[in-house]
């Protein structure tokens, strides 16, 4: 088992929700976005989360513009083949995902 895997064991808890985003770098150099859905889990060991990926779309940056129609896509694309899980997943903007439950 990795050092990763064995991290994930100790900290991952009990499933929170799925945010469906466009994550944003905040860098105002690189202007980097990119579409996400994520899992989130309590830690174990903190009062933190514990984030895993479930969908990643393409990575852009120098402000080139596309995360936000990739995203729309996979709401879209999910909603016909797996309505349950598109109706479960919080879709938003933003960033703080990573930091509120």
């Amino acid at each position: 088992m990795s050092t990763q895997e064995r991290w994930l064991v100790e900290h991952k808890g009990p499933y929170v929700d799925s945010i469906g985003m466009v994550w944003e770098c905040g860098d105002d150099y690189c202007n980097c976005t990119e579409a996400q859905i994520v899992d989130r889990y309590r830690n174990l060991k903190t009062n933190g989360l514990v984030l895993t990926g479930v969908w990643n779309g393409t990575f852009y940056t120098d402000g080139e513009q596309g995360a936000e129609a990739e995203l729309a896509e996979e709401r879209r694309r999910l909603r016909v083949q797996d309505p349950e899980r598109e109706a479960a997943i919080r879709w938003q903007d933003g960033v703080d995902y990573m930091l509120h439950a």
